[in-house]
């Protein structure tokens, strides 16, 4: 009877433990499941490519957010690796009267309004070409306001940047020697710069309308065709 007692009870701590070895195992497999499951969704094939959501806290600016929206070619909401690839080229226009011409997507702005943020740019890492106009716009009294500009040192993140034109952008400083690859220059209406370094492979370059600038830094531009 000794031995009895003493088989049952051996026999039930390990039918015990095979039982929690049995739960734990099942466990590991229901978390392998669900990984296996989350990679091959849209979400989880997401996540794994880090890709950008497009929302307004990762680009405050609308024009902007439209902008690489319209890279968004599943229309998933999301900016993924492969078509990141193919963001290397921007034109913004923040006014849609730019032009002079009071097209069907013209409206006023309220004077908050007028306001350009670069958050966001700086994500686009395989930009070449960045044209952004701030012109026109105005206030349903008739009003303009210049544009302000926020986190524009965002800009200076995007290290394979060929091509910049700036119009009516005003920042009181713009380093371009940070651009190792910009070969092309255009600022047009900047009233706020009083501070320009420019960088040695520019090839074209043209200033127009910046009348506060007072520290020009021109190095050797040997590469400049006009």
């Amino acid at each position: 009877n000794t031995i009895q007692r003493k088989y049952k009870a051996m026999r039930r701590v390990f039918l015990s433990r095979k039982s929690d070895k049995f739960k734990l195992y099942t466990v590991i497999g229901m978390l392998l499941c669900c990984a296996f499951i989350w990679g091959f969704s849209p979400t989880g094939a997401l996540a794994a490519t880090k890709s950008i959501r497009l929302s307004s806290k990762n680009f405050p600016e609308e024009s902007l957010l439209k902008a690489v929206a319209a890279y968004d070619k599943n229309h998933n909401g999301y900016i993924s690796e492969k078509e990141l690839k193919s963001i290397t080229s921007l034109n913004i226009s923040k006014y849609p009267d730019y032009d002079g011409e009071y097209d069907e997507d013209f409206r006023y702005f309220t004077e908050e309004e007028f306001v350009f943020d670069f958050k966001g740019i700086d994500k686009l890492v395989y930009l070449e070409s960045l044209k952004l106009m701030l012109v026109g716009g105005e206030t349903a009294e008739g009003v303009h306001y210049p544009s302000e500009t926020r986190n524009f040192e965002c800009i200076y993140k995007l290290s394979g940047l060929k091509t910049l034109h700036l119009y009516s952008v005003s920042v009181p400083k713009i380093d371009i020697s940070r651009f190792d690859k910009l070969t092309t220059l255009y600022l047009y209406d900047n009233p706020e710069l009083t501070d320009l370094t420019l960088n040695k492979a520019l090839k074209s370059l043209k200033l127009d309308g910046l009348a506060k600038l007072q520290h020009f830094d021109i190095p050797a531009l040997k590469y400049l065709k006009k």
